[in-house]
């Protein structure tokens, strides 16, 4: 499930030495992150792909701020799903490891961000996780 709540951010001027500072300071983390979303593609296991992204997710979050991040981030742990981000933060996809949570997910997501921001449910990778 996709929620983007817009805006636009100048790549140029954007603050990449926030991120730069937090990477160092989490490299460690960031590492396990990594480690482990290479497992879960070499293993077809969805949730452990999920959970990369959600450390990624948190990370950003500390230098990015968003409307809907943080609440976001919290809902999506809370219900054991996981939480990626793109453009800069404006993007927020809810990766959803069970076919039965697209209605929850739907409803709890929509009671959260109301109209503010788009809402979207998207097989991102047919059949399946693997590398593109």
């Amino acid at each position: 499930m996709v929620c983007d709540s817009g805006g636009a951010v100048d790549t140029a001027a954007h603050d990449r030495r926030a991120h730069q500072d937090i990477c160092q300071q989490h490299e460690s983390e960031l590492y396990g992150a990594y480690n482990q979303l290479k497992t879960g593609l070499d293993q077809q296991d969805a949730l452990a792909v999920a959970k990369a992204a959600t450390v990624s997710t948190r990370l950003f979050l500390k230098a990015n701020w968003n409307p809907f991040g943080s609440d976001l981030l919290a809902l999506s742990e809370a219900m054991g799903w996981g939480i990626c981000c793109a453009h800069s933060g404006t993007v927020f996809g809810i990766l959803l490891t069970d076919r039965q949570d697209v209605h929850r997910a739907w409803g709890a997501c929509s009671r959260l961000v109301g109209e503010d921001a788009l809402l979207g449910i998207y097989q991102l990778v047919p059949g399946g996780i693997r590398y593109v």
